[in-house]
This record gives C-alpha cells, sequence and structure tokens, in this order.
C-alpha cells in the first residue's frame, strides 16, 4: 500500500475513534504519520534481524575452516 494511502486510512480511522470531531484533522493526520513510520520501522527491523539469521557467522565459519585443516595433517 501506497504510504500516502495508508496515512490515510489511519487518520481516518482515528477520526472515526474519536467520535468524528471536526477541526483535528491535522492532529490525526500527525498521528497517522507518526504510527505508520513505527510500523514501517519495526517491519524494517524485523526484516534486518531476519537477514542477520540468514548470514552464517563468520567466526563459526572460519573456526569451522581451521578445525577441518588441523585434522587433514
Amino acid at each position: 500500500m501506497d504510504p500516502y494511502d495508508e496515512i490515510a486510512r489511519v487518520a481516518y480511522e482515528l477520526w472515526e475513534q474519536s467520535g468524528r470531531i471536526d477541526g483535528r484533522d491535522i492532529e490525526n493526520w500527525l498521528e497517522a504519520e507518526r504510527i505508520v513510520k513505527e510500523s514501517y520501522e519495526l517491519k524494517r527491523r524485523k526484516e534486518e534481524k531476519t537477514e542477520e539469521k540468514k548470514k552464517p557467522d563468520k567466526l563459526v565459519k572460519k573456526g569451522l575452516r581451521t578445525q577441518k585443516r588441523k585434522k587433514s595433517r
């Protein structure tokens, strides 16, 4: 979903949840921006952690190579 559309959707939901009070459009929009940005940041962090788990640990990998060399001698 486009970030602008997502912010608009969240702002509308905030407006409805507050009892459809007029004159709070800017406050609702800014709160929606904060919520959407936070969700994107959490998603990005989660993806980074997933990528880190997929990468082999260089030290462990290096240790395995060293052990193999010692055994073959």
